[in-house]
C-alpha cells in the first residue's frame, strides 16, 4: 500500500516538475526518466519513466508511467507500479 500511495504522488506532481530525460523513440512511442526520481538502495536502481506514445492506445491511453526496479548486480528489471494517462507526459486521469 506504501508503494502505491509513493507512486502516485510522484505521478501526479512528476510532468509539473520532472527534468524528463529522453533516452528512446521508437515510430510508435517516446520513452523518458527523470533522473531525480532515482533512488539506490545497495545493489538496486528504482527509477521514474514515462512513456508517451504517438497515438492513442487501445483503452485511449496516449502515455504510462512506471516505477522501474533494476537489479544491478543480477542484470534483472521490474515494475513496482505503473499509471495509465490519457495525455501525454502522465497527464489526464488514468488507471493504475
Amino acid at each position: 500500500m506504501r508503494l502505491i500511495a509513493t507512486l502516485l504522488l510522484l505521478t501526479l506532481t512528476a510532468p509539473a516538475w520532472a527534468e524528463w530525460v529522453k533516452y528512446w523513440e521508437s515510430v510508435a512511442r517516446v520513452n523518458y526518466y527523470d533522473p531525480a526520481t532515482i533512488k539506490i538502495n545497495g545493489n538496486s536502481r528504482e527509477v521514474l519513466q514515462v512513456v508517451n506514445a504517438k497515438q492513442r492506445g487501445r483503452e485511449g491511453e496516449m502515455s504510462r508511467l512506471r516505477l522501474w526496479e533494476y537489479d544491478c548486480k543480477e542484470k534483472r528489471r521490474r515494475i513496482l507500479g505503473g499509471l495509465v494517462a490519457l495525455r501525454n507526459d502522465g497527464g489526464g486521469r488514468g488507471r493504475l
